[in-house]
């Protein structure tokens, strides 16, 4: 919905590692949209691309410019929950996501946001572009984070978004990890597949399923997997690999 533009906004919520942004990609790809990248596209050119996905931390200006250069496009916030405790940052949402609205939003400060999109920018004398003090949003957005929902701002996640609460237990954990485990890729440090067999992968999921109830909170998840699969496949067949394993549940 929100990325054929029916609705503007959307925040998928709860257990860590369980597929929430394989499954946003899978249906991006699925709907043949395409994903901007540095290298290979230009913001003066948004034809080009339909969406961008922001990780990591952002500040309140930093959200603002992104919604100023991206305006029009899908933004994607995977695991940035630093926009969402950013007071400054949720203000902004809120303006330019508020159904009622028309989108604008405002910024106020002394420090000026430069930008290299030139369409709608604000010019100095000199020539540089700054982003303007004033537009009106016409993008959408999506949110995925592992905060619980008390923790996500209640503007964003009770009146103007969609949302989804993805919390499991332990054992719909396990289910899950069993229906995303086949199409799962497990890559190396240098970002290689490991090309692991079906085996290892069912031996990884087993050997999760046995221990769910001893593993803490949070560590019951499709990276943990992948580091048990990753140490069955380095064990080259010896059955030393569950002693390993179970170092690793232990952390």
């Amino acid at each position: 919905m929100v990325a054929s533009g029916v609705t503007k906004s959307l925040v998928a919520f709860g257990t860590g590692g369980v597929g929430k942004t394989y499954t946003l990609m899978q249906e991006l790809k699925s709907l043949g949209l395409k994903e901007y990248d540095d290298d290979s596209h230009d913001i003066n050119y948004p034809q080009d691309f339909d969406y961008v996905k922001i990780t990591g931390s952002a500040s309140g200006s930093a959200v603002y410019k992104a919604l100023f250069e991206y305006n029009g496009k899908l933004l994607i916030f995977d695991d940035c929950d630093s926009v969402l405790r950013d007071q400054s940052a949720v203000n902004f949402l809120k303006g330019a996501l508020d159904s009622t609205g028309d989108g604008s939003i405002s910024y106020s400060s002394s420090v000026q946001l430069k930008t290299d999109k030139s369409e709608g920018a604000a010019l100095t004398s000199t020539g540089i572009t700054l982003v303007p003090n004033r537009f009106k949003f016409k993008g959408q957005v999506i949110f995925i984070s592992n905060l619980p929902p008390e923790e996500i701002p209640q503007p964003l996640i009770d009146s103007r978004c969609l949302s989804i609460n993805l919390s499991m237990t332990k054992e719909e954990t396990i289910e899950r990890l069993e229906k995303i485990m086949p199409k799962m890729d497990i890559l190396d440090a240098k970002g290689r597949s490991l090309r692991a067999s079906k085996e290892d992968k069912r031996m990884a999921l087993d050997f999760l399923n046995r221990y769910k109830d001893k593993i803490r909170e949070g560590k019951l998840n499709a990276r943990t997997l992948g580091n048990i699969v990753k140490i069955i496949h380095s064990s080259n067949g010896k059955n030393n690999w569950e002693s390993a394993a179970l170092a690793l549940l232990s952390n």
